[in-house]
């Protein structure tokens, strides 16, 4: 599943008022993962989306929205000095691919 798919079901009420970093990304991963049980939206997520707007598109998609998400909370956990202050954009890559790995393994369990 994409994560901008999955970040789309994260209810603002869940994360809303959240003030500790790390909280705040436990709580959107565990929301993110917890979406990923829908079969539908996997199914739309994960093998539709990809071939109905091409990888690169899907890929821009999941850029704009997923991987922001997922840089906000690492700049906030890092303003919090919950992790050295270091270029958030590499770390937040491979959390957001480690993120759509699961997301498959949940869709296909």
């Amino acid at each position: 599943m994409s994560s901008a798919a999955g970040a789309g079901r994260i209810p603002r009420r869940t994360i809303s008022g959240i003030q500790d970093a790390p909280e705040l990304l436990a709580t959107g991963v565990r929301s993110f993962l917890d979406a990923c049980t829908d079969p539908a939206l996997a199914q739309i997520s994960l093998i539709d989306a990809p071939s109905v707007l091409g990888w690169a598109e899907w890929r821009e998609v999941d850029a704009r929205h997923g991987m922001g998400l997922v840089r906000l909370g690492l700049e906030a956990a890092m303003r919090q000095g919950v992790m050295p202050r270091q270029d958030p954009e590499p770390l937040a890559h491979l959390l957001l691919a480690a993120l759509g790995e699961a997301a498959l393994l949940i869709a296909h369990a």
